[in-house]
């Protein structure tokens, strides 16, 4: 592993990330938040009223998806930012009700991170391509 790599934990069966979420009209209105990585999720990131409605996010619009048991449901959509490690990015954040906080494929896309999993020895890497593509 590499200094500019990040690090996710296994709880159970679940590989959880510490995220900072930042409102994108208020610097100062941020949270760590611990979220569960979805890879099955092409979304961002998924975040309950409870924990989105403090942060001060933008709201722009509703979206609807199909969840993993096939069902239809819509969210609303905010926009943030989203800090994992040094990288800070923006992000479109769905937020529901309720359930868990969920990280989806499209962040890990937007940070620029290669994801690396070993089940067997639980441990979960990700690899910032964007320091190995300019170390080429």
């Amino acid at each position: 592993m590499k200094s500019e790599d990040m690090v996710g934990r296994f709880e159970g069966n679940t590989i959880i990330v510490d995220l900072e979420i930042i409102s994108p009209i208020a610097s100062d209105v941020k949270k760590v938040l611990s979220v569960t990585l979805d890879t099955g999720a092409s979304n961002d990131l998924c975040l309950t009223y409870k924990e989105a409605f403090p942060l001060a996010l933008t709201l722009v619009g509703v979206e609807d998806y199909t969840i993993a048991d096939g069902s239809h449901v819509s969210f609303f959509e905010c926009i943030g930012r989203v800090k994992f490690g040094e990288k800070t990015v923006g992000s479109t954040i769905s937020i529901r009700p309720s359930g868990s906080l969920l990280m989806g494929i499209g962040l890990l896309e937007k940070l620029g991170y290669k994801l690396h999993i070993d089940f067997v020895n639980k441990t979960v890497v990700f690899e910032d391509i964007s320091q190995t593509a300019s170390k080429k």
